[in-house]
């Protein structure tokens, strides 16, 4: 019940920010330094007076809407991993959850007969192998 919550204040944060921003812009667009209307001065002239504006919005406001839309961003990859977590456990693909709980079953069965920490020195090993040793691409040579 929490984490729905912090998505839509969340969302409701990145929305109202969005709503004053696209305001201070239509203003500052409509309304030049001189007090002309720009629309209909045939052009979007900016004159010395405009330079540190940055379309009316404050560098503080810039910087908390990149980082509120970062937050966005982690947080929308981490429901999404969660939502393949619940699809897997959840019978949504059948062939899927059937191989997950087939490789469940022989984890149980390993960890029966194998010490625990003989699986986390295996791990630890695995994990600080050597990069000659690893699967992936290699460096590129001439």
């Amino acid at each position: 019940m929490i984490i729905p919550g912090f998505f839509t204040a969340l969302g409701l944060y990145t929305l109202t920010n969005r709503k004053e921003d696209a305001a201070a812009e239509t203003e500052t667009a409509a309304v030049g330094t001189s007090g002309r209307n720009k629309a209909t001065d045939g052009g979007s002239r900016t004159t010395g007076g405009e330079r540190g504006t940055h379309g009316g919005a404050s560098y503080r406001a810039r910087a908390a809407r990149v980082d509120a839309g970062w937050l966005q961003c982690v947080l929308e990859a981490a429901a999404v991993r969660l939502e393949h977590a619940v699809a897997v456990t959840a019978w949504a693909d059948p062939v899927v959850t059937g191989a997950f709980v087939a490789a469940c079953g022989a984890a149980a069965v390993v960890l029966l007969f194998v010490p625990f920490r003989m699986v986390v020195l295996a791990g630890g090993m695995y994990a600080m192998r050597p990069p000659s040793w690893r699967g992936g691409p290699g460096p590129i040579e001439d």
